[in-house]
């Protein structure tokens, strides 16, 4: 699995004015090999053997003005296609103040001087 292209898009990546504040991405890779059995043939034309393959990632994404992305990207997207599928993700933004809150909240450390950011973004 690789995530550099996303990481890389998720550090760069500015629209409309704002760039990616914070971020929380879960990714799952499978790889699958079956062999099927019809008519007590085993890997017959009409039972063969089968790869599959898969690598798909959800994502939420707070960005600098508090507006909230929240997603699944497929392989292609995650390695060629990281930057547009961010910008997609953006159009797509919606508003929860109490999202935002809730993610500064998990990602602050408390300090006598106010918040200490520990989040993935480290902006």
């Amino acid at each position: 699995m690789d995530l550099a292209a996303l990481l890389r898009a998720l550090a760069a990546t500015s629209r409309d004015g704002c760039f990616v504040d914070a971020w929380s991405v879960a990714a799952t890779e499978a790889r699958r090999l079956t062999l099927g059995t019809k008519d007590a043939r085993t890997g017959s034309p009409h039972a063969p053997l089968a790869l599959s393959e898969s690598l798909a990632a959800r994502f939420k994404i707070v960005w600098s003005d508090g507006r909230i992305s929240r997603g699944v990207l497929d392989r292609r997207q995650i390695e060629e296609d990281a930057p547009e599928a961010l910008a997609e993700a953006r159009l797509s933004s919606y508003e929860d103040p109490d999202a935002r809150l809730t993610w500064f909240a998990s990602s602050c450390t408390t300090t006598r001087g106010g918040c200490s950011r520990r989040g993935p973004s480290g902006r």
